[in-house]
């Protein structure tokens, strides 16, 4: 099971901060496909 993350006094479920991250990753590996003619 997993348990909400203390982010700066707030408690976030583990779900949003894994969809943020993964936004992130997205975005990099867009960028970096691109950049090489993929």
């Amino acid at each position: 099971m997993l348990a909400e993350v203390n982010l700066f006094g707030v408690f976030v479920a583990p779900l949003s901060i894994y969809a943020v991250a993964a936004v992130f990753v997205t975005l990099l590996l867009r960028s970096l496909l691109w950049r090489t003619g993929a």
